[in-house]
């Protein structure tokens, strides 16, 4: 009895090891995945925070203007762009994402949030 014993240990200890290493690895990978999609959980709410700012900031200079104007899409867009750069800065983020990402994501959540553009 013993001497199975002697053989199986190292072998039962050599597939325990095995199943840990796999667990962590998965534990790890799921970890990870969790932690990106946290990440762009919260450049999405940025981004969508600059863009109602953007239709905030359009609205107040329409409703400031005499002629009742409001900076056309172009001025709102860039506005737009410029706050979520300024939003990712002060919330720590320190990813230096392309303008071009930025402004596609900008246009998604356009086209997810209702009634934008009304006020020019």
């Amino acid at each position: 009895m013993e001497q199975v014993w002697n053989i199986l240990l190292p072998v039962l200890g050599t597939l325990l090891t095995a199943l840990v290493s796999i667990a962590l690895a998965y534990m790890n990978k799921k970890l990870g995945l969790e932690v990106a999609e946290k990440k762009e959980d919260k450049l999405r709410s940025l981004v969508r925070e600059g863009v109602l700012g953007a239709e905030e900031w359009a609205f107040g200079i329409k409703k400031r203007s005499d002629s009742g104007v409001a900076p056309d899409h172009h001025a709102k867009f860039d506005y737009a762009v410029k706050s979520v750069e300024d939003l990712m800065r002060m919330n720590g983020d320190k990813r230096e994402l392309p303008s071009r990402l930025i402004r596609s994501l900008i246009s998604q959540e356009i086209s997810k949030l209702p009634g934008l553009g009304a006020s020019g």
